[in-house]
């Protein structure tokens, strides 16, 4: 005999627990309007997960192989969401999953928080697993990747991925908030952010992951920065790839009638200071390096070279003078430079 169910459903995907009963189960349905798993929770629950796919009608029907059997009438009455998680192999190819995400996020002092829902596919419900928690820095295009207990820079290969947490049995849900400690950067970090939470099944070596709706976040000014280089202008030509180097510069432009910041106007009697720190990119650490100093009008939008004593107009990048030149990069650049007013062509 049939059981229907009516309820106005505003999350999916749906669980029902199948009690009574439960050697040999097996699960048919007819009509393609939503589809159903049939799985075993990581306590030991049956569970029958139904997505919706469509407008429609779909009969789902378990049977326990003695004869007897439970069905359920399922009417999707108007289109499910749009899917927010995707499945990704360690090359990278997508593929459709039934998982569900919801997400928060919030300031905590100089810590950041992240709230976590995850609604797991049912095909991976009771296996091997971890989670994962990546970071986007939009204004320099740089990842963060969260471990148990700091963040460090990622270089975007689903090789160097870490964990922030892992079961080793995945249940139905995952519910759990992660402080990110911003604090434990080699530098601040200020602006908007994307946050992408992922699960990695073990011994099928793929990604679920909140791709399609990840969670936005701002990180304010207060916590800490003044001026870094998402406030730099961006230098490009025809003969540069663009790409996302593990680096980082931070630092204060003053003058000594007491303005600082990176976007000023300079009197014509005053004296301008940079102070500025290199966080130099592991890879290019002993290598030899040259330092170039280049500044943007910023108005006009023309840019001028500073070549050691005075500034002069730049027309491509490639001409920009050498200011100071490293047989070995350090892991850690101090430059510091100070000029009037009078250096200026303009």
């Amino acid at each position: 005999m049939g059981r229907v169910l009516t309820a106005q459903v505003e999350k999916y995907p749906i669980f029902l627990e199948v009690t009574g009963r439960q050697c040999n189960l097996n699960l048919n349905q007819t009509g393609e309007s939503a589809t159903g798993t049939l799985f075993s929770s990581g306590e030991g629950k049956k569970l029958l997960q139904i997505v919706p796919n469509e407008i429609g009608e779909t009969e789902f029907v378990i049977s326990d192989g003695y004869g007897g059997e439970v069905s359920v009438n399922v009417t999707v009455m108007s289109p499910p969401p749009s899917p927010c998680c995707v499945g990704m192999n360690k090359e990278s190819s997508e593929f459709a999953v039934t998982a569900e995400f919801e997400g928060n996020f919030g300031v905590q002092g100089d810590d950041i928080s992240v709230g976590v829902n995850f609604t797991l596919d049912a095909r991976h419900v009771g296996k091997k697993g971890s989670l994962m928690l990546v970071i986007l820095h939009h204004q320099t295009g740089q990842f963060f990747v969260a471990d148990e207990s700091t963040l460090q820079p990622w270089d975007g290969q689903l090789a160097n991925l870490v964990s922030t947490k892992e079961y080793e049995k995945l249940s139905a849900s995952i519910m759990t908030t992660k402080v990110l400690q911003f604090g434990s950067l080699p530098y601040p970090v200020v602006g908007n952010v994307s946050v992408y939470v992922a699960y990695y099944v073990d011994d099928e070596e793929i990604y679920v992951v909140n791709k399609l709706a990840p969670i936005a976040g701002l990180i304010p000014n207060s916590m800490g920065i003044k001026v870094n280089n998402m406030d730099m202008p961006s230098l490009e030509g025809q003969q540069y790839e663009p790409f996302n180097p593990l680096a980082h510069f931070a630092g204060d432009v003053t003058t000594d009638a007491g303005q600082t910041g990176n976007n000023l106007t300079i009197g014509q009697q005053e004296a301008v200071a940079t102070a500025l720190t290199i966080t130099v990119d592991a890879k290019h650490k002993g290598q030899t390096a040259n330092i170039h100093i280049v500044a943007a009008h910023s108005s006009t939008g023309q840019q001028f070279m500073y070549d050691g004593t005075t500034w002069q107009p730049l027309a491509d990048i490639v001409e920009a003078a050498v200011v100071e030149s490293h047989p070995k990069l350090p892991s850690e650049l101090i430059i510091s430079k100070e000029w009037s007013r009078n250096k200026f062509p303009i």
